[in-house]
């Protein structure tokens, strides 16, 4: 499983893929993905740090590794993902 924030900036997202070697090369595919969308106040602070508020990068730093970690631990993920995994059957 993989988490990530990308440039979209939109919230975290969350992969679980499977990995088989085919031909000597790894070849990946998505079992699911889901995103949890960021709240605004936090969305705004890092549009704000990435248009060059360096006051900010200390503190969203902190609020934002506390905010994946409230959104990542492995009950809160596996209902999460559970769910999705049912649904997109």
């Amino acid at each position: 499983m993989g988490l990530m924030t990308g440039t979209s900036m939109d919230g975290l997202d969350l992969a679980v893929v499977d990995i088989v070697i085919k031909n000597g090369y790894p070849v990946p595919s998505n079992v699911i993905s889901h995103t949890i969308p960021f709240p605004g106040k936090l969305k705004k602070q890092i549009s704000l740090a990435v248009s060059g508020n360096k006051s900010l990068y200390k503190s969203l730093d902190d609020t934002l590794g506390r905010w994946i970690a409230d959104r990542s631990g492995p009950q809160k993920l596996d209902r999460s993902l559970s769910y999705k995994f049912c649904v997109n059957k």
